[in-house]
């Protein structure tokens, strides 16, 4: 390899029952953009790798059992990132003195320091999460702010950088974050092409809801049922004063309600929906534009342009040529 090669170092930490998905798929993003790099004969080049505390396979929380590249004796000096996952009992790794103490080493040599779900507790306990906002799995939102009290936590993050430090939501979550880390890196084109490969979109934006409107519909909201016609009827008048009707309430009566429970207007929500729709759309290149357009219930393309542009920065065509 030449002197123009930059390899950067990947870092996955496992302890005893984690989260298998927090390790897997970060480690898949990154592998995968390894390989276009190595393709695309580019001067900048990934290695990924796992570290536990000894050489022995680890057991995560689903009984499968991986083994380590590194221990925390023999390391790949000059870290880039470390990742670290979560667990559903956070509490073993916790009360692990060793495994907090070389996290907290490592700390303070690598570039990026990474948490996945209830990774972040580790952190916090460490006191590497002070003044920053954070975000973990919603499900230990409540359980992580009465043991940190100080923390600024955003339930709803996907995820959050604070400088050198990123925290992510649960499993998926992750590879959501990798793909950001990996544009971060090297740039849209390879991220892209990642998320293809994995066959998930390109990027949710680090402030969207965990809560997607899917979950939402499932769930005992008030609107769980509207909702799931909503998503049956993308194409019908969605309009507040339609949607009331079905609601039985009053125009202004429904959007106060909606928002208090969904935690955004009928408006927004509505667009988001028919945006997530198109997106799926797009990925068909067969599809016209204007097609894509009325199958979602936007009432032209340059409707649709534009929420395009609003939530994805991009245009549609832009976004098919990209995914």
């Amino acid at each position: 390899m030449t002197e123009k090669h930059v390899t950067q170092k990947i870092g996955v930490l496992i302890f005893h029952e984690a989260q298998v998905l927090d390790i897997t798929g970060p480690h898949e993003v990154f592998s995968s953009a390894r390989m276009l790099q190595e393709q695309n004969g580019s001067d900048q080049c990934y290695e990924v790798f796992l570290i536990a505390k000894t050489r022995a396979p680890v057991r995560m929380s689903s009984g499968m059992a991986i083994v380590p590249d590194y221990d925390f004796t023999i390391c790949p000096p000059a870290m880039d990132t470390l990742i670290i996952p979560g667990a559903e009992n956070i509490q073993h790794a916790l009360d692990d003195a060793e495994l907090l103490s070389w996290i907290d080493q490592q700390a303070a040599r690598v570039r990026r320091l990474v948490s996945i779900c209830t990774g972040a507790f580790l952190l916090a306990k460490l006191g590497l999460l002070e003044g920053k906002n954070i975000t973990t799995h919603w499900a230990y939102c409540t359980d992580m702010q009465q043991r940190f009290p100080q923390l600024k936590i955003e339930s709803d993050a996907i995820f959050i950088k604070q400088g050198s430090i990123y925290t992510s939501a649960g499993v998926t979550a992750g590879m959501d974050l990798s793909l950001a880390l990996v544009e971060e890196d090297v740039g849209k084109t390879i991220a892209m092409s990642v998320a293809r490969k994995l066959v998930v979109f390109y990027k949710r934006p680090g402030g969207q809801k965990q809560f997607s409107e899917f979950i939402l519909s499932q769930s005992n909201s008030h609107f769980s049922a509207l909702i799931d016609w909503i998503l049956e009827n993308l194409s019908a008048d969605l309009s507040i004063e339609m949607l009331a009707q079905r609601a039985n309430m009053s125009p202004r009566h429904f959007v106060r309600k909606f928002k208090q429970e969904v935690g955004e207007t009928p408006a927004k929500f509505v667009e988001r929906l028919r945006l997530s729709q198109a997106r799926i759309l797009l990925e068909n290149k067969c599809s016209i534009l204007k097609s894509i357009a009325n199958k979602c219930g936007f009432k032209s393309e340059e409707q649709m342009r534009r929420a395009f542009q609003r939530g994805l920065c991009v245009t549609p065509n832009e976004y098919r040529t990209r995914f």
